[in-house]
């Protein structure tokens, strides 16, 4: 009986520690795969709900959110509505909001969780190619903030507090900045 116990305890922490609400900035070791000082979009390709294969290079040249989250995840659900509202507040600019699922399944079983979550913005299926691109994922949700440059200016781990104002901010910034 202990031994159940114990396993159980395990695969809770395990669980919690993969599903993070901390919306902490990532650590170093992961920025220092995808550098502030990248000025190429990170190449993946992703699978849009309809199956068909979407390549990174279709977003060049925009501001980009990507949030990698998983259908499991708590705190990825809870950020649901606030994305829809960035996605409609910056529709009309050069954005685009990416939510890229990890470990959730296949179009579609995909497709009608997102619609069953009223989920606004463009969710795709992700792939461990697409997660390695942005140096691996090790904590749901992540979030990548790209200029229209394809730098990664910001990364933050976790669902917290201020993320989304923080994100929100920076979108601002970042669409009334010049491309270079």
């Amino acid at each position: 009986m202990n031994s159940i116990l114990t396993l159980l305890a395990l695969i809770l922490a395990l669980s919690i520690a993969a599903c993070d609400r901390s919306g902490d900035d990532i650590d170093n070791a992961a920025r220092d795969k995808t550098t502030q000082t990248e000025t190429a979009l990170p190449q993946f390709v992703v699978q849009d709900l309809e199956g068909a294969n979407i390549n990174s290079a279709q977003f060049q040249g925009k501001v980009l959110i990507i949030d990698f989250w998983a259908t499991w995840c708590g705190p990825c659900l809870t950020e649901i509505p606030a994305y829809n509202a960035l996605n409609k507040k910056y529709a009309d600019q050069n954005f685009h909001l990416l939510g890229i699922a990890l470990s959730s399944g296949d179009a579609a079983t995909l497709k009608p969780f997102a619609q069953k979550h009223n989920m606004e913005y463009p969710v795709y299926v992700g792939s461990q190619d697409a997660a390695a691109a942005f140096g691996n994922i090790a904590v749901m949700p992540t979030t990548f903030v790209l200029d229209q440059n394809g730098a990664i200016v910001k990364a933050i781990k976790g669902a917290g507090p201020g993320k989304i104002e923080q994100l929100d901010a920076l979108i601002a910034k970042l669409l009334k900045t010049e491309v270079m």
